[in-house]
């Protein structure tokens, strides 16, 4: 699993507070602010190796992956883009040049099929505007980011999405897999 939400994410399509109500970074924020987020945003389906956005342009929206995974790539032309990390389930992309004012700075692409709550900027300024608490959070997020790129040190994050291939069809992989993720 890559600590993606649930199965009934697809289901929960119609009530995207109920999905971003259950990320950590919506936590503790009252229903009501979570509900105006939610309904400020909207819904995108990225398929895997997708362009999110690219470097240079404009800071039109931020990005809530709700499952799946992004890449974050260098600036520098196709040819050579390094890999500078990965954006994982419940966490945002895009909201530093929406609080900058500048255009984009990295290269951001779907490492595998993902899905992902838009929220563009006018809805972004309208809606954290009106809630510091939910702008503080955002803004806490942008400095531990910062930090984290000065430094180069902080949380890895390791391995979470694994295939389990059975070498028969005697071997009961599912039963394997139920006490692998409990572990």
């Amino acid at each position: 699993m890559e600590g993606d939400l649930i199965e009934e994410t697809v289901m929960l399509r119609s009530d995207l507070g109920v999905v971003l109500s259950g990320l950590p970074l919506f936590a503790g924020l009252e229903p009501l602010i979570v509900q105006q987020i939610a309904e400020a945003a909207e819904w995108l389906s990225l398929p895997g190796g997708a362009t999110l956005f690219a470097a240079g342009e404009a800071s039109d929206a931020l990005y809530v992956v709700l499952s799946g995974c992004l890449g974050v790539f260098s600036p520098d032309n196709r040819d050579r883009r390094k890999y500078m990390g990965r954006v994982p389930a419940g966490d945002l992309v895009g909201e530093m040049g929406l609080i900058s004012g500048r255009v984009r700075s990295a290269h951001v692409a779907a490492l595998r099929d993902t899905e992902l709550a838009r929220i563009s900027s006018e809805s972004f300024n309208r809606v954290f505007g009106q809630h510091p608490q939910a702008m503080l959070r955002i803004a806490r997020l942008t400095v531990d980011r910062l930090e984290f790129s000065q430094s180069r040190r902080g949380p890895r994050h390791g391995a979470r999405t694994f295939t389990l291939l059975p070498q028969s069809v005697e071997v009961d992989v599912g039963g394997f897999a139920s006490d692998f993720v409990k572990h």
